[in-house]
């Protein structure tokens, strides 16, 4: 069957069916006037390489952090520095596995990537013999770089913001939870507890206030209410 090729400016390839959209990026496609048989590009192979050569260096990183730490055994000297290489090692295979090998959405990605980023922190304190930097300064930083994303990934996506209210509703709960560990004395410092969990407590109630109904039906939707 022929059509006329249409043509995705951003992916460069050519799509030769009667399709408005890019079947990659989904960037709204130009018309050429060219027609050709129905085709799309093989990017099967291509994935299936990429994911290959992930697997490859996930696998070559677990040997390299598990020889770090036979080096760290046999020359122990009062640092655990294979902890710190191993925890580094770890999130980039979190990085390379759930947000460059799988087809998750963005807003999984990031969470992923703070999830990552928290445990990361916590991991090098400890190696260095936990002076508490990565609760009283390192989760508060997380908190306010997650909430400037949501911010900057909202307006960007203006008309698909309510997708972000689950993400607040997260840094809400790291918020209140950061704030309950000041209040147990494990944190010090009251000033960064407290501006953390009004940013981001102001930011979601904002949301759901100005949103309205919009905003309700996304947390009713994500909540099975």
């Amino acid at each position: 069957m022929v059509f006329i090729m249409n043509r995705c400016k951003k992916c460069g390839i050519s799509v030769a069916d009667e399709s408005n959209v890019c079947p990659l990026c989904g960037m709204v496609l130009t018309n050429d006037g060219e027609p050709c048989e129905n085709s799309y590009p093989d990017i099967v192979q291509k994935t299936r390489f990429f994911k290959r050569i992930i697997n490859i260096a996930t696998y070559f990183l677990v040997v390299l952090a598990i020889v770090l730490v036979v080096i760290n055994y046999y020359t122990y000297f009062g640092v655990k520095w294979s902890l710190i290489s191993g925890s580094v090692i770890l999130y980039l295979i979190i990085t390379l596995q759930y947000t460059f090998n799988k087809r998750n959405g963005h807003i999984w990605k990031i969470f992923v990537q703070v999830v990552g980023a928290l445990f990361l922190e916590i991991a090098i304190d400890y190696a260095l013999g936990f002076s508490g930097w990565s609760l009283n300064i390192g989760i508060p930083c997380i908190i306010f770089a997650v909430d400037a994303i949501i911010l900057i990934c909202m307006i960007v996506n203006n008309k698909n913001w309510p997708s972000y209210l689950l993400m607040q509703l997260f840094t809400v709960m790291l918020s209140v939870v950061h704030l309950i560990l000041y209040l147990f004395g494990v944190v010090s410092g009251p000033a960064l507890p407290w501006i953390a969990f009004g940013v981001s407590s102001i930011m979601f109630t904002s949301c759901i206030v100005i949103g309205g109904r919009r905003a309700e039906n996304e947390l009713k939707r994500r909540f099975y209410i």
